[in-house]
């Protein structure tokens, strides 16, 4: 009989099979611990992108309160702030891999709100696991304190809002062709930026003379800036009350 074996005079007895606890035990234990080894990493996704969070909303409360003064984002401190909060320690001994990068961050110079955002790349160190990294990027809005601006209008009459030089008056202050948007960019990234026309921009003629490091650019003007003081980079806007805009044709937008 297969499985048995006999011995002259005895009983049959069954073959005792060996080993396949052995190969259970080496294909389970592996993925048990891959699977501990995948959690703790989870685990670490979670607790930076946690405080990379924390570290942007600090950012954002400093930049809030020095809005007065400086009103422009400027990636580089937002960044430094980040780090500062978090911890250089903590941010080089964990997985993030690369630097964090907060240069998309930029602020409205009309409503003074600044969207800051903290890009960054984790990569976790298991083979065929992630070749390329993770991509996370992290987003907070803040609105910087700059200041209470009052009004001596008669608001018995409807007031309308133009600015030095334009064609048109608007009747929403927070139009978004009123709104003037000045970025931070390195000089030498400015051949491949455009404008939200799709044209180049060209060396300002007060202040454009700096060939190197970071310059200034608005999303809807046509040229760069190496002094975030330099006047074309201002936008004056005046409520007047509309009896004085018949010169002026309506806005397209909010008009």
């Amino acid at each position: 009989m297969k499985g048995m074996k006999s011995y002259q005079g005895k009983k049959e007895e069954p073959y005792l099979i060996f080993g396949s606890i052995t190969i259970e035990a080496s294909i389970g234990v592996p993925i048990f611990f891959l699977g501990i080894v995948c959690l703790i990493y989870l685990i670490e996704i979670m607790c930076i992108g946690s405080a990379i969070k924390s570290g942007l909303d600090a950012a954002s409360r400093n930049y809030s309160k020095e809005a007065y003064l400086v009103p422009l984002v400027q990636p580089g401190k937002i960044k430094s702030d980040l780090v500062a909060y978090v911890g250089a320690d903590r941010i080089n001994s964990s997985i993030i891999s690369g630097s964090i990068d907060c240069s998309k961050s930029k602020v409205s110079g009309l409503s003074g709100v600044a969207d800051l955002y903290a890009k960054y790349k984790v990569s976790i160190p298991i083979p065929y696991f992630n070749a390329r990294g993770l991509e996370y990027e992290k987003h907070i809005r803040v609105k910087g304190f700059r200041g209470y601006e009052g009004s001596g209008l008669n608001l018995k009459e409807d007031t309308v809002f133009v600015t030095e030089t334009g064609v048109v008056y608007h009747l929403d202050r927070n139009c978004r062709h009123l709104d003037l948007s000045i970025t931070e960019v390195p000089f030498l990234g400015l051949d491949g930026m455009r404008n939200d026309s799709g044209g180049k921009y060209h060396k300002c003629e007060k202040c454009g003379n700096s060939g190197s490091g970071m310059v200034f650019i608005t999303s809807d003007g046509t040229k760069y800036h190496s002094d975030i003081n330099c006047s074309g980079l201002k936008r004056t806007i005046y409520q007047i009350p509309i009896s004085e805009a018949t010169h002026l044709r309506p806005c397209s937008k909010c008009g």
